[in-house]
This record gives C-alpha cells, structure tokens and sequence, in this order.
C-alpha cells in the first residue's frame, strides 16, 4: 500500500464518520485551500488506490462525504 500524502491525511482527518457530520466538496475545499476539483480527486484516490471507505450523498438534508 502506498503511503498517503499530506493532503490525503488533511482530507482524511477533516471527513466525518455517519451521515450526520458529512462534509461537503466546498467546505473541504475551503477548510484546506485545495480547489473542489483537487477535493474530488483527493477523496477518489483515497477510495481507489488507499481503500478508504468513503460514501458520498449528493442529495437529501445533509449532503457530502
């Protein structure tokens, strides 16, 4: 496994656990001073290439990762 890297962690320890501390791309991106883009494609990589278990919800009250 590859290490992760600083903002892989940053993203990693910002995101919440359940759907009631879900974070969405704009406040990771703002939080961080990453682009949403870079967010997304931080968070996909954490996914795919680390495993992580991260859940996105695009609708409904409370939105995020």
């Amino acid at each position: 496994m590859k290490q992760l890297s600083t903002d892989e962690k940053n993203i990693l320890k910002l995101l919440g656990y359940g759907a009631d501390t879900a974070r969405t791309t704009a406040y990771l991106a703002g939080i961080t001073s990453l682009g949403d883009r870079t967010v997304r494609n931080i968070i996909r990589r954490l996914v795919i290439d680390h495993g992580v278990p991260i859940v996105g919800v695009r609708s409904g009250s409370k939105p995020g990762y």
